[in-house]
């Protein structure tokens, strides 16, 4: 259980510092959940797994993703 939460804490600070990174160089902050894979060491379905249940919490804003869109994903304003 301690592995699990450490690779969501990792998750979430790579999340937020990737969201803050994109929003300073003028994007919308969102990042795609297939960019944090080798910086977290997860498979892109286990990102997208914590990042949803994250979304369920309110700690993670998701944009709906189109049919053969990338998911992206950034750290709820306030968190």
């Amino acid at each position: 259980m301690q592995t699990v939460n450490h690779q969501r804490s990792n998750l979430l600070a790579v999340l937020a510092r990737k969201s803050q990174s994109c929003a300073a160089a003028g994007g919308d902050g969102f990042v795609a959940a297939d960019s944090l894979r080798f910086d977290v060491g997860l498979s892109t379905q286990a990102i997208r797994r914590y990042l949803d249940a994250a979304t369920a919490n309110g700690m993670v804003e998701h944009r709906q993703a189109a049919t053969g869109q990338r998911h992206v994903y950034k750290p709820a304003d306030g968190q």
